[in-house]
């Protein structure tokens, strides 16, 4: 079985003592498998995820200012996009 970090003791411990919720999806093979728990979070993370999938997974510069400012650019742009298609108003009535 693959033990991720996330379901050691320690992280659990970590979360506890911050006051975090544990929203991390269990594999079918680990303890403490809630499917009904997994769903209601695939559920809530689902559209977010799907916003973080269309990110560059690399940066074009090096440097943590200039990486900073790439993402905060690209951000930007996928926002300008996606406010273009809320607001645009329906081709056909």
């Amino acid at each position: 079985m693959e033990i991720k970090s996330y379901c050691l003791e320690e992280a659990q411990e970590i979360l506890k003592k911050n006051n975090c919720q544990d929203a991390t999806i269990k594999k079918r093979n680990m303890e403490n498998k809630n499917r009904d728990k997994d769903r209601w979070i695939s559920s809530v993370r689902g559209p977010f995820e799907n916003v973080f999938s269309k990110n560059q997974k690399r940066t074009r510069y090096q440097g943590v200012v200039k990486t900073n400012i790439q993402v905060l650019l690209e951000a930007i742009v996928f926002n300008v996009k996606r406010l273009l298609v809320l607001e645009s108003p329906p081709l056909f009535d």
